[in-house]
């Protein structure tokens, strides 16, 4: 069997209009308790961070390419629904 690994951002075509709903998405699983109280006032320019330290960070392409290389194994980069972006990553 393949075992892969995946890293995933927002697709930088749709990414402002996506923070909106990203930051919905992560301000209710602060309420349901998954995470810690957002800090709104460090909150901005693609990374969420959390009051106990926890930071949400985006990857450009660039970077998940990078990732993708330097992992030494065959890997794809496959964008679903103009919304998300996967760096999947083959180890065998």
């Amino acid at each position: 069997m393949d075992e892969e690994i995946c890293f995933v951002r927002d697709n930088l075509k749709g990414s402002k209009k996506f923070w909106k709903y990203r930051l919905i998405w992560f301000k209710e699983q602060a309420e349901k308790g998954v995470l810690g109280e957002l800090d709104l006032d460090k909150t901005k320019n693609g990374v969420i961070i959390c009051k106990d330290g926890f930071k949400a960070i985006t990857y450009t392409l660039e970077d998940l390419k990078m990732i993708g290389y330097l992992s030494g194994y065959k890997y794809q980069i496959q964008e679903v629904d103009e919304s998300s972006i996967f760096l999947i990553i083959h180890k065998n």
